[in-house]
């Protein structure tokens, strides 16, 4: 079995130390999270046990062969296609490829030696144990899973959006099967479609996975176990991201100590004064960019005082486009939007528009809010801009950083009415749930764009999706959307079902009207039991029809088709099931005859 090792792994820049004697393993069926605050040295730490960057202490184990994809954070892709960008995860194949073909080409002109043999067998079993044989299908199906299409693999890589270039960056990880993958960020600017394939392909990995995530409600479907780094140090829990805060938890009351951490950002958003009932309403409202193609279309919503509702759905398919129509930066092409009566908007824009980059951090709020230079610092610092952090550009500050800025001064607007536009984008998980908190306590109306489903689930009371340039409303949070969807589709396939049995019903019943009635004369029927075989039948063919679909939805997860022990499988199961419904099929047939 594959493993990774790290052995008291020490790091510092200067004299400022990163981390210092961290140990822990990751061997094959691994899935671990790293956790810690920004600035924690979690990136560091990977690009350290990978080699890109030197220890100053300790050592990395691992068996020379063994094989690592690795994800990066926001990539520069260059001017080559898709395709090309792909290929280059294949690199060593192309290589080995060359040089089994020179060796064939010399042998069809050369007696081979002993030596020859064993190369050409070498470089056989190498090129199928690397993948060599069919990397061509297993390329197009993780490129496909991932989203893109045959059209896609022309286009220059540089010329997609963010999400498309993180899931090209994933692609290259994910292609080459590695014995582990690390991945930095990975869910960064995907969608929930995309997230949740995202999920169920590492679930089903059968390497070790090594994850730099702040996606917590990602980290709890994923992870078994989590290395926290914070304060130099790092500690080690088992289970999912859940157990982690449970076992933290419940390691400081028995140290009867508080956590040691360098965050301290701690607020609550003012009293919300009073505003109408109708906080924001949406007449009929036709949104885009040309007339005759809207992005969305007829759509029509009330939120009311009090409520905070989450908006969700695709990349693309215009959640951000509404929300600058709602803020007035766009006008609908038809119907009306309302803001209610004594309703302050206050807007948290996931660009930032509002900062200004040329400015100190300090001159932000001093020229936005008349403060004076020692108040502006004072609030400044309540938000973790420290010392001389307070005079640095807007425009040299981090994600991190620009995001607790802009939360500043959405803080101290004291609007009634928060329009959030990936509001957590940037923060790591301490500053995620001081946020949460001060949300859930906030006395005013919130309307909520984000992908983070952990954070939604914290704060949000209903949910619209917006996907088809239309809402659909669901009257709680993430996680009630999510069960009203799946209760949706099981109705749906069982529906599906029924229907099928149905018209077999319907065809058998035709089939026995038509067939002429024996001259013979037949022996009594005992027409209860016949009924009551009849009965069973019907109800294990259901059963093997549903088990049928079952097994076809199975086969076309992208998933499942990266393991082809398991495509056969599941493909000898679904043959299996086939002929025992076809022994049902003529059963029924056999039982319905005998009522007629």
């Amino acid at each position: 079995m594959e493993r990774i090792r790290m052995i008291g792994l020490g790091k510092s820049f200067g004299v400022r130390q990163v981390f210092s004697n961290v140990s822990f393993e990751i061997k094959e069926g691994d899935r671990i999270a790293l956790v810690g605050p920004n600035g924690a040295g979690k990136s560091t730490l990977l690009k350290c046990i990978l080699g890109i960057e030197e220890l100053d202490e300790g050592q990395v184990v691992m068996s020379p062969v063994a094989s690592i994809g690795y994800l990066q954070q926001d990539v520069n892709l260059g001017d080559a296609s898709l395709a090309e960008e792909i290929e280059t995860a294949w690199e060593d194949v192309h290589a080995l490829e060359n040089k089994l073909q020179e060796l064939t080409t010399y042998l069809e002109t050369h007696e081979a030696s002993e030596s020859d043999l064993q190369r050409l067998d070498y470089l056989q079993n190498r090129l199928e144990w690397l993948g060599g044989y069919d990397y061509e299908q297993k390329t197009k199906r993780i490129v496909y899973g991932l989203g893109f299409t045959d059209e896609d693999l022309y286009k220059p890589a540089n010329a997609f959006s963010g999400g498309q270039k993180t899931r090209i960056n994933l692609a290259k990880a994910l292609v080459r099967s590695p014995d582990f993958l690390f991945l930095d960020e990975p869910t960064n600017h995907l969608d929930m479609e995309m997230l949740e394939w995202l999920e169920g392909y590492l679930s089903s990995y059968r390497g070790g996975i090594l994850i730099v995530s702040h996606d917590r409600y990602f980290m709890d479907r994923i992870v078994t176990g989590v290395v926290e780094l914070d304060h130099h140090k790092a500690t080690t829990y088992r289970g999912n991201y859940s157990r982690y805060v449970a076992q933290r938890e419940e390691r400081l009351l028995e140290r009867l100590e508080a956590p040691e951490t360098s965050h301290s950002l701690d607020f609550k958003f003012p009293p919300a004064a009073m505003s109408a009932d109708k906080v924001l309403v949406l007449d009929h409202v036709s949104i885009g960019y040309k007339t005759d193609d809207p992005i969305i279309d007829d759509v029509s919503v009330v939120v009311r005082r009090g409520e905070s509702v989450a908006l969700i759905g695709p990349n693309g398919a215009g959640k951000s486009t509404m929300v600058k129509a709602i803020v007035g930066e766009l006008f609908p092409t038809e119907g009306h939007i309302d803001i209610g009566n004594r309703v302050q908007v206050g807007y948290f824009s996931q660009e930032h528009e509002e900062l200004h980059a040329r400015w100190q951090v300090v001159d932000e709020i001093i020229n936005n809010y008349n403060f004076t230079e020692e108040k502006a610092r004072n609030v400044l610092g309540s938000f973790l801009f420290k010392g001389d952090d307070v005079f640095k550009l807007v425009g040299d500050l981090s994600g991190g950083e620009r995001a607790r800025l802009a939360l500043l001064k959405l803080f101290l607007q004291g609007d009634n009415f928060l329009i959030l536009d990936e509001p957590t984008n940037h923060l790591d998980v301490p500053t995620r749930e001081i946020v949460e908190c001060a949300l859930q306590q906030f006395g005013g109306t919130c309307f909520i764009i984000s992908h983070d489903r952990y954070f939604l689930d914290q704060v949000s009371t209903r949910t619209l999706v917006l996907e088809n340039k239309g809402l659909t409303e669901y009257l709680g949070n993430y996680s009630y959307y999510k069960e009203k969807l799946k209760e949706q589709q099981d109705i749906a396939a069982l529906t599906e079902v029924v229907e099928e049995v149905a018209k077999e019903d319907v065809k058998s019943e035709a089939k026995t009207i038509s067939t002429s009635p024996s001259d013979e004369p037949k022996k009594k029927t005992n027409t209860y039991m016949v009924e009551k075989q009849l009965a069973e039948v019907e109800e294990e063919i259901a059963r093997l029809e549903a088990t049928m679909k079952m097994y076809e939805v199975q086969l076309a997860n992208p998933v499942v088709q990266q393991d082809l022990a398991e495509m056969e499988n599941i493909s000898k199961q679904l043959s299996d099931t086939e002929s025992n419904l076809q022994k049902l099929y003529e059963k029924w047939e056999h039982f319905s005859e005998l009522l007629a």
